[in-house]
């Protein structure tokens, strides 16, 4: 079994992909998922850009705006029971990926991430520290 995590629009929306034992090759074989929308403990979000499964197993979801929110899920309903604030538009901007390290162990997990800073200002230089991209 894998997980396919996808952004529709402003709502996030988590999908289980189950794929079929091995099969022969060059055959086309059935995707059956259930899709369905993160809710529950007061989450929200406006300007949604990714989202990843933590090797802690909870939904991390980044905002193009540079929140990053760490969602733990009831295992039976799949509704939001607690949301972490990661990051803020304070920390980052414009996130536009994140992953992991599936063999990195630690806890809290390190989280990599792509983002940029689409306006420098008048003088057209990135802020200092900025890394940009």
């Amino acid at each position: 079994m894998s997980r396919l995590c996808a952004i529709a629009g402003s709502i996030v929306v988590l999908a289980i992909l189950m794929l079929p034992g091995a099969t022969t090759a060059g055959a086309v074989q059935p995707i059956n998922f259930t899709r369905g929308a993160l809710s529950g403990a007061g989450f929200t979000t406006a300007n949604p850009s990714s989202l990843a499964i933590g090797p802690d197993g909870r939904v991390y979801v980044a905002d193009t705006n540079g929140s990053i929110r760490a969602l733990t899920l009831d295992p039976n309903t799949k509704a939001v029971t607690a949301v972490q604030q990661i990051t803020t538009d304070a920390d980052i901007q414009e996130i536009l990926g994140i992953a992991f390290d599936p063999a990195d162990p630690s806890s809290p997990p390190p989280i990599y991430i792509s983002n940029t800073i689409s306006v420098f200002g008048d003088a057209g230089q990135a802020p200092a520290g900025a890394f940009s991209g």
